[in-house]
């Protein structure tokens, strides 16, 4: 299509978009290798904010081991903010939204890691001052451990994933892991979009640039746009962080590149809660 502007006598072509396939991913760096990319990293020291780490965006981890187990106890966090992922002895429990849930019930364990996710700041009203990170207090049943200096925290941006050290994808990675994949584009790079429906959050790179973060089941947008001038003729490289829920196969390890856009609606998505966005 062809739109004519008057005032310049200039008409706007339209840009190619191409289909280009799957995109399989086939290797990984798996948690809690993840920590090989914080760009700071800090023992024994208290639960200090995004803020105070002066870190803008992306995660931090924080992660405490204690002397002795703890057997079938519930972890509160009173002010997550935002998304926590919750893992025992490295293995990934759940998540803790701030909108929706603030207790999760754990199994035996002796470390907890709290992989924290800001997903964008309030900028009006009574949360103007919308700090990041574990900012309430984090309980273990009846006990307050977050008051404390023996924590550890990685701040986690993901602003240099290039460095990333991957290995082979040998079998199901679980959530909060790396993962990557390549492919070829012949010719002329045209704009495509990511269509990632196996899968269900997280945030894509594609050639060391952030196209986005994806979270169909709240939506809106289902896709992710990826403009012509993000590719180059060749191979291509895709990266993929996600942060809750994997697969049920490696077979299933795929997204797709794919030649129109899905804005989506909030309404078109039954099984969210939408009191998630309230606040």
């Amino acid at each position: 299509a062809v739109v004519s502007t008057q005032s310049t006598g200039h008409k706007l072509v339209n840009s190619t978009k191409q289909h280009y396939g799957k995109v399989y991913f086939n290797k990984v760096v798996s948690y809690p290798d993840i920590k090989s990319l914080a760009t700071r990293t800090l023992t024994n020291v208290p639960l200090f904010t995004f803020e105070e780490l002066q870190q803008d965006y992306g995660f931090v981890l924080y992660e405490k081991t204690y002397n002795n187990f703890y057997h079938q106890v519930e972890l509160e966090i009173t002010d997550p903010r935002d998304m926590v992922y919750v893992f025992a002895d490295d293995k990934y429990i759940g998540k803790i939204y701030r909108a929706v849930n603030k207790k999760i019930s754990l199994p035996t364990f002796k470390k907890l890691g709290l992989l924290v996710e800001n997903m964008g700041r309030i900028n009006y009203g009574p949360f103007l001052h919308d700090y990041k990170g574990l900012v309430g207090d984090v309980k273990l049943g009846d006990e307050t451990v977050s008051k404390g200096t023996d924590w550890n925290i990685w701040s986690l941006p993901l602003n240099n994933t290039h460095l990333a050290e991957f290995n082979d994808l040998r079998s199901n990675p679980g959530p909060a892991s790396l993962m990557k994949g390549l492919f070829t584009i012949h010719g002329r790079p045209a704009d495509t979009w990511v269509k990632m429906s196996n899968f269900d959050k997280g945030v894509i790179f594609i050639n060391g640039r952030n196209i986005g973060r994806y979270w169909p089941v709240a939506g809106p947008q289902k896709h992710l746009y990826v403009p012509s001038v993000f590719l180059k003729s060749g191979q291509n490289e895709m990266i993929m962080l996600e942060v809750s829920k994997m697969p049920g196969s490696t077979g299933e390890l795929f997204v797709e590149l794919v030649d129109h856009p899905d804005v989506g609606s909030c309404e078109e998505s039954p099984e969210i809660d939408k009191s998630i966005f309230d606040y």
